[in-house]
């Protein structure tokens, strides 16, 4: 964990992170379910999991970090509760319980239950829990890497520094972009008439500095509004947002940009959104 990198939301959308960590949870519940089968058991007690803290800053502190971490513990408890059977914490330097406190609000009594803070003898308590064929000798086991490497970094994602190659902030986008100063508490909306069912908007958008809300809703010929994408604030002046959603019923699609919360600060905001009709999304999937 200290290794992690929280600058991966310059070279990533949130959603794409969110997205691929519960498709590591889904294959770790899948080596769970295959576990049991092999050794006949109706089910497993979950995982054993290790964080080890070396290395762990003030700068993984950074806002937008927390931000991400805390959508991705809300999003274990709430669908896997009980993927994991407990935490052991490990080298955990000064700053932890400051990044502790931030955190402990957010984790359900029985998640804190499962998590321990070790100590100096914290490779005696692993291997009370842990055969030491299975644990990394960088851990105090005997296992290592065929090639020898004692970190097991082919098992083991062990993180790193993001190359600033990798940022998409300042990418050439693959079509014309709109602009619109947003005032700072502003909030701007465009408007689209839906004729079809199932049509689709198609969006991309981002801000030259700090984030923003963003959302659409669907209102009917009685005027009842239903919420189509939730207005939920995106990190877009680090990496640009960009989706499609799919409009199941005709009416007025109303995209809102929302920079309420800002009292001091005004946006440049640069967007393209597109409305397709349904023959238009089959001759592209066409081609």
């Amino acid at each position: 964990m200290g290794n992690f990198d929280p600058k991966v939301l310059y070279s990533a959308k949130t959603s794409d992170i969110l997205k691929t960590y519960a498709h590591s949870l889904e294959d770790l519940m899948h080596s769970h379910k295959r576990l049991s089968e092999q050794r006949e058991l109706k089910h497993t007690e979950g995982s054993l999991m290790i964080f080890d803290m070396e290395n762990l800053g003030v700068h993984h502190l950074w806002k937008p970090g927390i931000d991400i971490f805390l959508k991705m513990a809300v999003l274990a408890e709430q669908h896997y509760p009980e993927l994991i059977h407990c935490m052991y914490i490990i080298r955990a330097p000064m700053v932890f319980p400051v990044a502790y406190t931030i955190f402990k609000p957010f984790l359900q009594e029985e998640t804190r239950k499962k998590l321990h803070v070790l100590g100096n003898n914290w490779k005696e308590v692993l291997l009370k829990q842990i055969d030491p064929d299975q644990l990394p000798v960088y851990w105090g086991g005997t296992k290592t890497d065929p090639d020898g490497n004692e970190m097991c970094i082919s098992l083991i994602r062990t993180g790193g520094k993001i190359p600033t190659s990798f940022y998409l902030k300042d990418r050439e986008p693959p079509h014309t972009w709109a602009t619109h100063q947003v005032s700072r508490a502003g909030v701007v909306e465009f408007e689209y008439q839906v004729t079809k069912p199932n049509s689709v908007l198609r969006y991309e958008f981002q801000t030259d500095c700090n984030d923003i809300k963003f959302g659409f809703h669907l209102v009917d010929s009685k005027g009842k509004k239903t919420a189509i994408l939730k207005l939920e604030k995106y990190n877009s002046h680090m990496v640009p947002e960009n989706g499609e959603v799919l409009i199941t019923k005709p009416g007025k699609c109303v995209v809102t940009f929302d920079n309420s919360h800002s009292w001091i600060q005004s946006k440049k905001l640069s967007y393209w959104l597109e409305l397709l009709e349904p023959s238009d999304v089959i001759d592209m999937k066409q081609e």
